[in-house]
Parts: structure tokens; C-alpha cells; sequence
């Protein structure tokens, strides 16, 4: 979020950056804004991150029943954006791009439905032994087109390298040009004054010889 929007809240709500990462981090603010691959990237993995998964019947201490478990906020870990249980609507104000840990409420859970807990991050419906269901599949499977070598954000960046490169050649040709420009037309200039100049004493010179002509009658 610090690179697609301009909302300053977004590093202020990061209490763990150093002064210095603070102020690499307001540099950055916004300067990918509009950019569509973050957006639907960032835009996606916000949805992975509240969607209700299948954790299947299972049994888990404390005799917490498996299925009541579904999302991630229901153990403590949200984007801040709704409370769970409270009926109220996403804010989108808050949703800044990372997690928020609620560490009393993810401790009971991990105590009591461990099972549960496992089989919503990554769980294998079929049987086949190849987990294919959870968050952590479901954000795997979706950031790996990004993030493997030659993807999607490898791509893009090489595009932008390349872009820049040739942003850099062109602003270094037009630089040559300028200063061939100028070189020309100060050359211009002093032929120019040197003309006027030669101009200035043919008419002084005219003047002279008017007025001793006159003086001579």
C-alpha cells in the first residue's frame, strides 16, 4: 500500500520502522499509484486474506468443533478493516495492506483447535496426500505467477528498467541536442553583434564624412 497510495496514515500505523525506513518509506508514497498489477495484486491477496475456507469435521481439544472455524479473523489475525461478529460492513479505509495479530485470541485458539488452525492455512480435500485448499495455498497459488523467476513482477520490472533506460537515452540525446542548439545559436548571436557593431561605425563613418562635407561649403 505505501507504493500505491498517498494516504500517509499507511506508514504512520507501522509502529516497527526506524526513522530512517520511515523516511524511505514517505519517499515512496504513492510513486506506483494507478499501477494495475500492484492493485489487483494488493486488491486480490486482501480477498485470499478474508475469504472463509473448509477446515472439514474435525476434532480438536477442548471439544471445539472444526467446521464453526473458517476464517482467519475468528483466531485473531485480520486486516482491521471489520471486527468479527460485529455485522459491520469492510471499512476500506483500513485496509492498509498488512495483518494485525490479536496474540490472546490467536493463543486460545491454537490451544484449543490446532487441527482446525492447520487445515485453514493448508488443507488436502481429495485425499491425495497435495494440499489444495486454505490461505496459505490459496496465496501461494495466486502470488506464484508473480513472484517466480520470469513472472509476472519480474517482467514488469524488466519493462520498467527498460522503459527507464530508454527514458535516460532520450533525455541524454535532447541534452546534446540543446547544447548543440546553444553553441549555434550563440555562435549567431556574436556574428550578430559583430555585424551591428560594423553597422554602428559604417554609420558613424557616414555621419562624419556628411558633416565635413557640409563644413567644406
Amino acid at each position: 500500500n505505501i507504493l500505491t497510495r498517498t494516504d500517509g496514515s499507511v506508514i504512520e500505523n507501522i509502529d516497527y520502522f526506524t526513522d530512517e525506513e520511515r523516511k524511505t518509506a514517505t519517499g515512496r508514497l504513492g510513486i506506483l499509484q494507478g499501477d494495475i498489477t500492484l492493485n489487483q495484486l494488493r486488491n486480490s491477496l486482501q480477498r485470499i486474506m478474508m475469504d472463509p475456507y473448509d477446515t472439514g469435521n474435525v476434532e480438536n481439544t477442548a471439544g471445539a468443533a472444526g467446521p464453526s472455524l473458517s476464517l482467519l479473523a475468528q483466531i485473531g489475525i485480520s486486516t482491521n478493516s471489520v471486527q468479527p461478529g460485529t455485522g459491520v460492513s469492510i471499512d476500506a479505509a483500513k485496509l492498509r495492506g498488512y495483518l494485525e495479530i490479536n496474540e490472546t485470541a490467536l493463543d486460545e485458539n491454537i490451544s484449543s483447535r490446532l487441527q482446525s488452525i492447520r487445515n485453514l492455512f493448508g488443507r488436502d480435500r481429495d485425499g491425495d496426500l497435495v494440499v489444495d485448499s486454505g490461505v496459505a495455498w490459496a496465496v501461494d497459488a495466486y502470488a506464484r505467477p508473480y513472484t517466480q523467476s520470469g513472472g509476472i513482477l519480474a517482467t514488469r520490472l524488466r519493462n520498467l528498467d527498460t522503459q527507464i533506460s530508454r527514458n535516460s537515452s532520450d533525455i541524454e540525446t535532447l541534452n546534446m541536442q540543446l547544447s548543440r542548439k546553444e553553441q549555434d545559436l550563440k555562435s549567431k548571436y556574436g556574428q550578430l553583434e559583430g555585424t551591428l557593431s560594423g553597422l554602428d561605425q559604417s554609420s558613424k563613418a557616414i555621419e562624419n564624412f556628411s558633416g565635413s562635407l557640409n563644413g567644406n561649403r
